[in-house]
């Protein structure tokens, strides 16, 4: 009787596809931010994050729902808010929301500026990475991720 290879059982999480995407995660998270300082940047990663999402809105979002939508708290999203303020990115302006006050992030033109600018030389290093990787590769990959994120979604939000 031939005996059965034990190894191919044993489902190791070194190989499977939640590493590999946790794996990359850090591996992008390492590259921006060395690539945010060789640029000259005066943003970090997650201020960038933030002005890419309230410009994707166009210029205006809810400061809740860019914690909720970027997956951080809402304590370390307004210390990314308040930085950005600072330097004069964005403004708070307040609002309602039905009966509710909420804060919104405005673009500043300055912000829009540094945005754009940083978008601009983000996308030359960048290139270098997704010049090799085919479209059909880039399009499988999304396609994957966003089914990845919204059943993990599906479970967060059952565990709830």
């Amino acid at each position: 009787m031939p005996q059965k290879n034990e190894d191919a059982n044993k489902a190791k999480y070194t190989d499977s596809l939640f590493y590999e995407t946790i794996l990359t995660g850090k591996y992008i998270k390492k590259m921006s931010e060395q690539l945010f300082k060789k640029a000259g940047l005066i943003i970090s990663g997650e201020e960038f994050g933030v002005l890419d999402f309230i410009y994707e809105n166009n210029d205006v979002v809810c400061q809740r729902d860019l914690a909720l939508k970027m997956l951080i708290n809402r304590a370390n999203m307004g210390k990314i808010i308040n930085k950005l303020q600072k330097k004069g990115f964005i403004e708070i302006k307040l609002s309602t929301k039905g009966n509710r006050p909420v804060k919104l992030a405005v673009m500043t033109n300055s912000g829009k500026e540094t945005y754009l600018d940083a978008i601009q030389k983000i996308k030359n290093k960048a290139k270098i990475i997704t010049d090799k990787i085919t479209i059909e590769e880039s399009k499988n990959t999304i396609k994957t991720l966003n089914k990845m994120r919204d059943l993990m979604k599906k479970m967060i939000d059952n565990f709830i």
